[in-house]
């Protein structure tokens, strides 16, 4: 039975992972028009090296869990092909400190929450600002990501937060457009990863921007 449950748990994961592709996709293409509109070919050129990158890493048949280090690369590689396309208009910051070697996540779990952050934090006047930061909770962990941008509407969180509810209560994805996907999917494979017990929680900062938390049951026993 645990290894049936296990096999349909890994099952899940690579659907939902293969739904992060035509995600992934839409938004990098759209990041590589606006390079080749500037008539900036080398950018280009090198953004379309880093995409390809990243698409081996989203498209692996790995195990749906990894290192957090192999997470991390991943976004390391986004950042690159953000700084490509922004230059320093975009600031990023990185903090993780000390933490255990053996620490797993769901794989595309860290980078799609920094991409949302790029997609809807740079609004305004640059420098735009966008901070992850990585704790370990005894043998958990927690992702933070703050931006700077406008944050969330009252009806998109309110929304948002009643799909990751709907998650917890029944295990399904509400059905999404490409456009609404990424945060939703991320609570689901937390929820698969962890059994229903996961921290998820949205907050709109008083000075503007907002911040995006995400992590094991330890963490969510220590945000309550």
């Amino acid at each position: 039975l645990l290894q049936t449950r296990e096999r349909e748990m890994e099952s899940h994961m690579m659907a939902l992972q293969s739904q992060m592709n035509p995600h992934f996709l839409h938004n990098a293409l759209g990041n590589l028009q606006a390079l080749i509109e500037m008539g900036d070919a080398p950018r280009a050129a090198r953004m379309i090296d880093g995409m390809s990158r990243m698409l081996r890493y989203i498209a692996s048949d790995e195990n749906p869990v990894v290192p957090l280090a192999d997470e991390m690369k991943h976004v390391e590689d986004y950042m690159a092909l953000m700084r490509l396309r922004f230059g320093e208009k975009l600031r990023f910051e990185l903090d993780w400190g000390e933490l255990p070697d053996d620490l797993k996540v769901p794989k595309l779990s860290i980078q799609p929450l920094v991409e949302n952050a790029v997609k809807y934090g740079c609004s305004g006047s640059p420098p735009w600002r966008v901070k992850l930061t990585i704790s370990a909770y005894g043998d958990g962990w927690r992702a933070d990501v703050t931006d700077d941008g406008a944050g969330f509407d009252q009806k998109t969180l309110d929304k948002l937060m009643e799909g990751v509810e709907r998650i917890r209560r029944t295990g399904v994805l509400p059905s999404l457009k490409i456009d609404g996907m990424g945060l939703l999917n991320i609570a689901m494979r937390l929820n698969l990863y962890q059994s229903g017990d996961f921290l998820f929680h949205i907050q709109n900062l008083d000075g503007g921007g907002c911040v995006v938390s995400i992590g094991s049951p330890s963490a969510r026993r220590a945000e309550r």
